[in-house]
């Protein structure tokens, strides 16, 4: 048995205040990436988080995780 190389495409992106009215745009560019992982920074569980939730698990990207946050102005990372 010869062992198989994978590869694991991650991409990282910078939201900017949780994405706004931009998220549309945004998860636009992320499902253009084809990564296997995302990794979201200033992340914020608002409306624009149930938008990018939904339009992700709808692409396959089923598993999120976020780190907690007390109040939805609030910036966290989600994966």
């Amino acid at each position: 048995d010869s062992a198989k190389a994978t590869s694991m495409k991650v991409v990282t992106l910078n939201l900017r205040q949780g994405g706004g009215s931009r998220i549309s745009l945004l998860i636009d560019y992320l499902l253009s990436r084809k990564a296997d992982v995302l990794v979201l920074s200033e992340f914020r569980e608002n409306v624009s988080a149930q938008i990018l939730r939904s339009k992700l698990g709808d692409a396959g990207l089923v598993h999120f995780a976020a780190a907690p946050t007390t109040s939805p102005r609030q910036k966290g990372v989600c994966i």
